[in-house]
């Protein structure tokens, strides 16, 4: 018997309040979410990793929010550098480690 499969999509890197390069990083982020709803399959989960906002900015995490909740599944996040995790944990349930800045 073959097993299940599993769609995970991953989203990575958005920076939202960023100002660098030549597409704005929410119209990007807005692309790419359309382009993942086309998709044959639906994801069962989605993850996003690393610097959801440039600045740590809430309004940024919560357009991510906004726009993740398009997808009627789980929503998994892993912060980066550029990320502020206790303001992500404002919006979502984000890791706070000890040394968070």
């Amino acid at each position: 018997m073959a097993s299940p499969t599993s769609i995970l999509l991953q989203l990575t890197d958005s920076h939202l309040g960023g100002t660098w390069g030549r597409t704005e990083p929410i119209r990007a982020l807005d692309e790419t979410i359309a382009a993942a709803r086309r998709l044959a399959q639906a994801p069962d989960a989605v993850i996003f990793t690393c610097d959801l906002s440039d600045r740590g900015d809430v309004g940024d995490y919560r357009m991510v929010a906004d726009r993740l909740a398009a997808f009627d599944v789980p929503v998994h996040h892993l912060v980066g550098n550029h990320d502020d995790r206790r303001t992500c944990g404002r919006v979502w349930t984000c890791p706070v480690p000890a040394t968070s800045h």
